[in-house]
């Protein structure tokens, strides 16, 4: 039995037929699926991806927009201390 690299010995059993192997779909040359959107560097202006955790031209890390989240912090702590002041005048 001569062992050829497409059916890994089993001579009844070609690669194809693997369940856990690639699919038909998985080989195509569609990569439609995994197209990101392309943004600048804040640091140095040149593209790279979304998903980037750091930017390949410069180096530099790459942090997240804090966005809304870091506005509402602040008004979370006032109003939990407000809520406080209330709760021990009306304890006392």
């Amino acid at each position: 039995m001569s062992h050829e690299p497409w059916n890994d010995g089993y001579p009844d059993e070609p690669f194809g037929d693997d369940p856990e192997g690639p699919q038909a779909c998985d080989l195509e040359g569609s990569r439609e699926d995994d197209d990101y959107d392309v943004v600048p560097c804040p640091h140095c202006g040149r593209e790279i991806s979304e998903l980037a955790e750091q930017c390949p031209h410069c180096g530099d890390w790459i942090v997240p927009d804090a966005g809304s989240g870091s506005r509402r912090k602040p008004l979370l702590v006032a109003i939990a201390i407000l809520l406080l002041i209330l709760f021990l005048l009306w304890v006392f």
